[in-house]
């Protein structure tokens, strides 16, 4: 069987919904191919005000925005005895200044049924096994229920997120640099009543700033969190992901205290070595969105920032080629993306050495420049009137310096 369609969309996450929904309600055809059953388990549950600002420009705000999601509307830093908070009504960007935390199930289930509504089919269940440009057509061979068939599209996009189908198969993935790391996380009941707990803003946590772990505590409005732990495997010697847990929650006191009557209501799981870099965004009738182009790192819940912005950026463009223009991919898609990319791996390495840690707990803060980072945090990296983004890892370095000193 052969189905043809003006676009192919390789996954159902934040990206290819949002694309496949833009696309579908300015009348083409599109099919979304989705390996999974929604709804399904993810990760990436904290999201940042980029993220409203997308959904308003892709018509998706009020749906999930009725969603009876967590409210968010900021940042809680936590090391040892220290604490800042970055509330994001305080940024320096124009745009939206709350966002939500999700239960990603229920995230991308209600993206993907709005991207239904619009007229996108999406097939679960289904893998792409194979791709090919054949006299001018792209061709994806894929499988559902045993069943094989053909795609043949006009243009494609992978959203496949963490799958990158075709990072895989038009060899375009190569190592990140960034050091290998691992992510355990579990969701919990959290039954906490303490009155330094806000569940409108997200928790990261650590026990020391030289210490290579950290926690994520995300709230959700059942009263139930995604608590995260970030490490170095090759510095955690115990195999049992639940003692690990454990015993790194007693060095963070505010956690321990937290945490104490919390009950787990998923189980725990891990992810390794999640970073990744690509030689390109795009290629021969097809482009990268969100984390099947690169995944930073979870610290500035970037993931689903980093799709939805590279969906409303890539959405015109396939329009304009569609009919018949031609189109600058790197100049009008992959170097804007990659640069406010580079703006959050900039702020990760910061963050992993310590940089950032002395910039947020700083005893005297410039006003001003808090306003940046904030602006930062909250996603708006592609904000082009904020010093910050042009910033270097050297650059912060300085800035930490100045204030130490």
């Amino acid at each position: 069987m052969k189905i043809d369609v003006d676009v192919a969309v390789i996954g159902a996450g934040p990206a290819g919904s949002v694309s496949a929904s833009m696309l579908a309600e300015k009348g083409h055809s599109v099919m979304v191919i989705e390996a999974a059953q929604f709804p399904r388990f993810s990760i990436g549950e904290s999201l940042l005000p980029q993220v409203t600002e997308c959904l308003q420009t892709a018509g998706l705000l009020d749906a999930v925005s009725s969603a009876g999601f967590q409210y968010k509307d900021g940042a809680h830093f936590v090391c040892g005895d220290l604490r800042e908070t970055f509330l994001f009504e305080q940024k320096s960007a124009p745009g939206p200044f709350h966002a939500w935390e999700v239960k990603r199930a229920d995230f991308d289930h209600i993206l993907a049924q709005e991207a239904e509504k619009r007229g996108a089919e999406i097939s679960y269940n289904t893998r792409v096994l194979s791709w090919k440009r054949q006299d001018g057509e792209t061709l994806l061979g894929c499988r559902k229920d045993e069943e094989d068939f053909t795609v043949n599209c006009r243009f494609l996009i992978d959203a496949s997120g963490f799958g990158r189908v075709m990072s895989r198969l038009a060899d375009l993935e190569y190592p990140s640099n960034l050091p290998p790391r691992r992510a355990i996380f579990q969701h919990v009941k959290h039954h906490i009543t303490s009155s330094d707990f806000d569940p409108d803003k997200i928790t990261i946590a650590q026990s020391q700033m030289d210490l290579p772990y950290w926690f994520w505590m995300i709230p959700f409005s059942d009263q139930t969190a995604s608590l995260g732990l970030v490490c170095d495997p090759n510095n955690e010697p115990n195999e049992c992901l639940e003692t690990t847990l454990a015993e790194h929650i007693e060095t963070v006191p505010l956690l321990s205290k937290w945490l104490v009557n919390a009950e787990p209501v998923t189980v725990i799981g891990s992810i390794n070595g999640y970073s990744c870099n690509v030689k390109n965004l795009f290629g021969d009738k097809f482009v990268l969105l969100g984390n099947a182009a690169e995944f930073v790192d979870p610290i500035f819940s970037s993931g689903v920032s980093i799709a939805c912005r590279s969906a409303i950026l890539a959405v015109p463009l396939i329009e304009r080629e569609l009919k018949g223009e031609n189109i600058d991919w790197l100049r009008e898609y992959e170097e804007p993306m990659r640069r406010g990319v580079k703006v959050f791996h900039t702020f990760v390495e910061a963050w992993y050495e310590g940089t950032l840690s002395r910039l947020f707990y700083a005893e005297t803060k410039n006003a001003q420049y808090k306003s940046y980072i904030c602006s930062i945090l909250a996603g708006y990296v592609w904000d082009e009137n904020n010093p910050v983004t042009r910033f270097n890892l050297s650059k912060l370095r300085t800035m930490a310096n100045a204030i130490d000193s």
